[in-house]
């Protein structure tokens, strides 16, 4: 179905310097995409680290075109580019 690692210390300079969990490597199959898989994982991931106390967490994602569903869905969910 699908599969994702929150990282406590990334390494991600940026998100590391300032104490920002990064979610990995998320991934769901291509059979379940669009029913909500990737939103429960980073929901998760999200109420993890709040339970620790934090309010932000990050994530990486690749800059092409293959990549611009995911990029939406995190848009969607909140999260916008550091840079």
């Amino acid at each position: 179905m699908g599969y994702g690692t929150l990282i406590w210390a990334p390494g991600y300079a940026p998100f590391r310097a300032v104490g920002i969990p990064e979610i990995s490597n998320l991934g769901v199959d291509i059979k379940v995409r669009g029913q909500g898989v990737a939103t429960s994982i980073i929901r998760y991931f999200e109420d993890r680290a709040r339970d620790a106390g934090l309010a932000r967490i990050g994530l990486g994602v690749g800059l092409y075109a293959d990549y611009g569903p995911a990029q939406s869905l995190y848009f969607t969910l909140g999260f916008r580019p550091d840079g």
